[in-house]
């Protein structure tokens, strides 16, 4: 069918909600043809997805595009009615009381704000200047929250957190690289407790997800690590990924639970126990699947889902692991798709390709521990 998609879920349902999520379509405004009905199995084994092949019915684009576009005109005007948005009006053509018709333009406006803090003396006449005044001139919470960010969330450096804001305030703050180092010194050291609370917080915890960013350091490069779990996470600098600059990290050091990562060998030396998150591993198999077009990684990414997807549904039960015969199971599903893995790759032209495809499947055919 011209212009269609083809959509797999676990039932024919959640398949055609995917496709009106993909086509931005609701349901009536849908046309689809079951390829396949799907099976749940028996407690997950043997399941088979549901597939329709689905597109948007001819004639209700254009009629869906003017309602969404009336939508957006409704959802500014209240905005601009709301007061919360500064309402400037533009003219195109002659305006002397003839019609016109109204486009808008959502934009943003940065700009310097300067306000004069004027503190007045007692009733002896004495002035008491609040610490944080001493200095004549000092820049607001607003630049001191929004450089941190930059330099913890962004990973941008000193001097670019320093031109970025004084170009989006046209110049007019004169912020200096120093300024922006002393911004983030200042908030590390009043950080200190809460830190040290988060880590303690993630040393109690039996699995920690851990990664490195690459970042420059006068031209040099270093890495930030971090260690999270759900809404915890505790950033580290390293110079290296060496074992010797992770023997550096207290955390490492005093972590004794399960460390999952994406296969950094020298982390094998800490923690008691070691996973690899199915994002990581799926990335890996649809990576293999667009460079060998071998079969193997796309049925492995299903099988990894799947197994989710049934540990989900364990959890919600209050069942904390699937039983030993179910993971029985699906361990003969895992190294039969490998082995097949390993005939396709006899077969895979491309040289490159050939070598990352058997990287990966020496990879995920070594003992593995758990994926979540």
């Amino acid at each position: 069918m011209d212009g269609s998609i083809r959509v797999s879920a676990k039932t024919v349902d959640d398949a055609i909600t995917e496709a009106m999520i993909q086509l931005g379509v609701t349901s009536d405004r849908l046309e689809y043809e079951v390829i396949e009905k799907g099976s749940p199995g028996f407690l997950g084994i043997g399941m088979k997805q549901a597939v329709i092949e689905a597109r948007r019915k001819k004639g209700v684009e254009k009629e869906h595009d003017i309602l969404e576009e009336i939508k957006k005109e409704a959802k500014i005007e209240e905005k601009i009615a709301s007061g919360k948005c500064r309402h400037e009006i533009q003219t195109v053509g002659n305006a002397s009381g003839r019609k016109y018709v109204t486009k808008y333009v959502v934009d943003l406006k940065t700009e310097a704000v300067i306000t004069e803090i004027r503190i007045y003396a007692d009733e002896r006449g004495k002035i008491h200047i609040p610490p944080e005044y001493r200095s004549d001139v000092i820049y607001g919470a607003n630049v001191k929250a929004l450089a941190v960010s930059l330099y913890s969330e962004g990973v941008m450096s000193n001097d670019r957190i320093a031109f970025f804001l004084n170009a989006a305030s046209n110049g007019e703050l004169e912020l200096s690289e120093g300024s922006v180092y002393s911004f983030c010194r200042n908030f590390a050291q009043s950080s200190e407790k809460s830190i040290s609370n988060l880590k303690n917080e993630l040393l109690n915890l039996s699995i920690v997800a851990t990664d490195a960013t690459t970042i420059t350091v006068n031209g040099k490069q270093n890495y930030i690590r971090n260690f999270s779990r759900k809404n915890t996470v505790v950033y580290q600098a390293m110079k290296s990924k060496s074992i010797d600059a992770l023997e550096k990290l207290d955390f490492l050091c005093q972590y004794s639970g399960t460390l999952l990562h994406d296969h950094e060998t020298a982390l094998y030396h800490f923690g008691t126990e070691h996973a690899e998150c199915n994002v990581h591993i799926i990335r890996y198999l649809r990576k293999n699947t667009e460079e060998s077009g071998n079969a193997w990684s796309k049925e492995m990414i299903a099988l990894l889902c799947e197994m989710n997807k049934l540990r989900k549904g364990f959890m919600e039960q209050g069942v904390a692991a699937l039983p030993d015969e179910t993971i029985t199971e699906y361990e003969k599903k895992y190294f039969s798709l490998l082995q097949k893995g390993r005939e396709e790759n006899k077969k895979t032209t491309h040289r490159y390709a050939k070598q990352e495809e058997q990287a990966l499947l020496k990879h995920l055919g070594e003992k593995q521990g758990v994926t979540v």
